[in-house]
């Protein structure tokens, strides 16, 4: 029974909300699959493709959630392309220089190129380090980190032929293309994501050009925007694999009600060629308040899309990067902050929402692989689709592994993959052309820690991880000092409880054991099954919250795909691992 009270209230996300008031959200159903001054030369020929080809399905708004074209929720969880489509130089230890200084942003190296060289080779060469930043090992990398989507971001003269404005690139599509391809024969989706507009729509080097902010007071500029997009829903109106249109990136160059305006536009635009698509609309460094109601605006099929970086400029810097993860995911002291208050907004708007850029596990060493499942799991759970920042950074000396780990889940090794810093200004195009393709071929080092936390499920015979619940109400987690470390469960009350799917290849009987720890006697838990209790069991008195004993017990189980609830009848215990064996 109070299992089957836990399967009813699958809030559309609970943690550390005390779980609100299950009539105010919209339950989310659990599920039990997983779901990871010259022309431009023609640099590459396009490969002849249909548009109507797709494995995929699109994806599609239904009020608050992203679901396919069954109307199944789903859990969309991958990584962006930073420093591929759009150069950021502290991705790759900033090695490039120019005679006057470092080169901090994409439009300082191409003017450098093309100074030197001519458009023509400059062009050429940007093309050999496209080619170079993402093989096919690259996406295969991807894939194994359990990822089903991939943020592209791009700059606008990947498609726009700078020299000809409104004038596509010979080669506008050969890139996307590319990445779409590859990432659909994997199972996974895109989301192209405009993140350097012409002229900029920021100050920032992330724009692709340094100190401009130049979109907002020019309406040449912001046509020429318009028509981008116009060109894109064009190509890729029929291309289900393509989640979604993120149409600015950090547009934090003006104020949000223009910003608002504007997108309100680029809408207008779009719909009029592309009524398929998820729209993706940026929010502000201030929040998404300013556009207000989507539907009251007439748009459909749209979502939000906010980047949050706990940790990092501002946001609890300098405390224990564990408080400040967990306050932010389960919601603070109050119960009502971080995630939580997002969730409220979102409700009242009935529109989905991609984090569409974060970064867990930079300052959290080997906590950064749970800390990250958490993140993911966190905005799954809500309904969020969650791109983290980044899949690749590298450095020119690379890293064994063993010195903490940089912003991308993989980065170059230590042993053969390190790289000098180059001169533009003074190296040959020779010399140029070979340092870019070195990035093809250089030793790559995985971040292991978080593949095995990302792609790991419940299974029979092993350690499950007590903070890897798909959904929860009410409890919350802590740094563990249990034998293996990692993080546990905590704040466990009565009435909260934790939810696992799991597969059961053979019904039988099932050794279940539970690693526990309470300074109180009169715990008590309850295991069940698809809502069902199968069996209740008193948490031992241990001496300590971080003094930990297993607790064994048997339960039934039939085969298939299940999930699995621990209900806290009484709480006051700590929660770390479990594990089935058959008897």
């Amino acid at each position: 029974m109070k299992n089957l009270i836990a399967m009813t209230l699958l809030c559309a996300f609970s943690i550390g909300m005390g779980c609100q008031d299950s009539k105010s959200i919209r339950p989310i159903e659990q599920e039990n699959e997983r779901t990871k001054d010259e022309e431009s030369p023609k640099l590459l020929e396009e490969t002849p493709r249909d548009p109507e080809r797709s494995s995929l399905s699109f994806i599609r708004q239904d009020g608050r959630f992203w679901v396919d074209a069954l109307g199944k929720q789903m859990r969309l969880r991958g990584t962006n392309l930073g420093n591929w489509l759009q150069l950021e130089f502290w991705m790759m230890g900033s090695p490039m220089n120019t005679d006057a200084g470092p080169i901090g942003d994409q439009c300082t190296l191409e003017n450098e190129l093309e100074k030197r060289f001519g458009a023509a080779e400059k062009e050429r060469l940007m093309a050999v380090y496209r080619d170079s930043w993402m093989t096919a090992r690259d996406w295969d990398i991807i894939q194994s980190l359990g990822h089903n989507i991939v943020r592209l971001p791009f700059m606008y003269n990947l498609v726009e032929d700078q020299y000809k404005p409104y004038t596509l690139r010979s080669d506008a599509w050969v890139h996307l293309d590319r990445a779409i391809d590859e990432a659909e024969k994997r199972g996974m989706y895109t989301i192209i994501d405009l993140h350097g507009a012409v002229g900029s729509q920021g100050w920032e080097h992330h724009s692709g050009c340094a100190g401009k902010n130049q979109l907002w007071g020019s309406q040449e500029y912001r046509k020429r925007t318009r028509w981008l997009w116009e060109q894109i829903a064009e190509r890729y109106k029929n291309r289900a694999a393509v989640a979604g249109y993120g149409l600015l990136n950090e547009p934090w160059g003006t104020d949000p009600t223009t910003l608002a305006s504007y997108m309100a536009d680029l809408y207008t635009a779009i719909r009029a060629i592309d009524q398929q698509h998820i729209i993706i609309l940026p929010g502000h460094n201030s929040g998404i308040d300013a556009y207000g109601d989507p539907a009251k605006r007439g748009m459909k099929n749209v979502a939000f899309e906010m980047h949050f970086y706990p940790g990092f400029w501002g946001w609890g810097e300098g405390q224990d990067p564990v408080e400040v993860h967990r306050d932010w995911l389960f919601c603070g002291s109050s119960g009502t902050g971080g995630v939580c208050d997002w969730n409220r907004r979102l409700t009242d708007l009935n529109t989905p929402f991609l984090v569409g850029e974060f970064q867990p596990w930079t300052a959290l060493g080997n906590l950064g692989g749970a800390m990250t499942r958490l993140h993911y799991d966190t905005y799954n759970a809500l309904g969020w689709a969650a791109t983290s920042w980044a899949y690749k950074t590298v450095s020119r000396s690379g890293s064994d592994g063993s010195n903490g780990w940089n912003w991308g889940t993989t980065t170059n090794h230590a042993k053969g993959g390190d790289f000098p810093s180059i001169n533009i200004s003074k190296a040959d195009k020779k010399e140029i052309e070979d340092y870019f393709r070195k990035f093809a071929s250089q030793p790559l080092l995985v971040n292991e820690t978080l593949r095995s936390a990302m792609t790991r499920e419940a299974q029979i015979g092993v350690r499950n991880e007590a903070e890897h619940f798909s959904f929860h109400k009410g409890v919350s987690i802590e740094k563990s000092s249990d034998a293996d470390g990692g993080l546990n469960v905590a704040y466990a009350d009565d009435g909260d409880w934790m939810s696992y799917p799991i597969h059961i290849a053979k019904t039988g009987r099932y050794r279940l054991e539970l690693r526990v720890a309470s300074p109180h006697a009169g715990g008590q838990v309850i295991v069940g099954r698809n809502g069902k209790d199968l069996v209740s069991a008193a948490v031992p008195q241990t001496g300590d919250w971080q003094k930990w004993q297993t607790l064994a017990t048997t339960v039934q189980l039939e085969a298939g795909q299940q999930d699995l609830t621990v209900w806290v009848e009484k709480g006051g215990w700590n929660f770390n691992w479990w594990v089935l064996t058959p008897q």
